[in-house]
């Protein structure tokens, strides 16, 4: 039989069955940005920029399916004799993000950039939607310097940089995580049978309203060089990566009666290094 909380669970002895699904998703982004540049004295150039980004999903679905028609080649819900079933849903999430950032350097030579945000996420609870985050990079182009000229006519580019930033993350959630939500379905009661709600809550009532945005950080220094005419490139990048209060399941005694939900309880520490080549004509 189908179930109303399951109208696609269409069993095969009841067929012929009648299936019909509307499915509706709408994704909006709203951006306003404002950047600015000077030069200061022909050496010093400067690069502002602030602004805001808005991102928002709303999804809407309905199912409904009919079973036992009379297979006269005609399939229509109003033409079945056999069980039905109807669901239908909505959900929404959205994102909200403030930005700043600077940008300066002297000559093309040295290369300093300022990064950060506020961002927010309606996955969390009220007081833990919004958290800070920054980054910071630092470049030196060294063949920029008069001590390097003898080497320019093989080393064209040479450039050691820096960067360390956090920004955040939201993987594994789902839209309402931070609420009790109830289930309701339908059960079969009395004489004659009758078919009665019932309603329970979703995943035993056990929610976090601490849980907030995993911080992950991560640390870069690296060389980029160009040699012959620039045709010969190399970099080289070694990366620390550093996941804390990682969203991740915990396991408690099965006498808590339900499955605890995500907690900011992981940490994820991550170090490497890479080499690229490449050669262009």
């Amino acid at each position: 039989l189908i179930y109303p909380t399951d109208p696609a669970n269409i069993k095969t002895e009841n067929n012929p069955g009648y299936l019909m699904q509307a499915n509706n998703s709408l994704y909006q982004y709203y951006s306003a940005l404002l950047k600015y540049k000077k030069v200061f004295a022909e050496e010093h150039n400067f690069d502002f920029m602030i602004g805001l980004n808005a991102e928002k999903w709303n999804t809407n679905y309905l199912t409904t399916a009919r079973e036992n028609f009379q297979d006269d080649g005609v399939y229509d819900l109003g033409l079945a004799s056999g069980a039905q079933g109807n669901s239908g849903g909505k959900a929404h999430n959205g994102t909200f993000s403030y930005i700043a950032k600077v940008n300066y350097n002297y000559k093309e030579k040295y290369l300093v950039e300022f990064m950060g945000r506020r961002d927010g996420n309606s996955k969390f609870a009220e007081g833990h939607k919004f958290s800070n985050f920054g980054s910071m990079s630092l470049g030196w182009v060294f063949t920029q310097e008069s001590f390097m000229q003898p080497v320019t006519s093989v080393l064209d580019f040479g450039k050691i940089r820096f960067s360390y930033g956090t920004s955040g993350n939201d993987a594994g959630l789902g839209n309402y995580d931070y609420v009790s939500t109830v289930n309701t379905g339908s059960f079969i009661l009395g004489y004659p049978a009758t078919s009665h709600v019932s309603s329970s809550l979703n995943n035993s009532g056990l929610i976090s309203y601490t849980r907030t945005w995993e911080r992950v950080g991560q640390k870069n220094v690296g060389l980029d060089l160009a040699f012959l005419s620039n045709r010969l490139t190399a970099s080289f990048d070694y990366f620390v990566k550093d996941n804390n209060g990682m969203l991740s399941n915990v396991t408690y005694p099965s006498v808590l009666g339900g499955t605890a939900p995500k907690t900011n309880s992981g940490h994820l520490n991550v170090k490497g290094w890479e080499i690229s080549l490449g050669w262009r004509d």
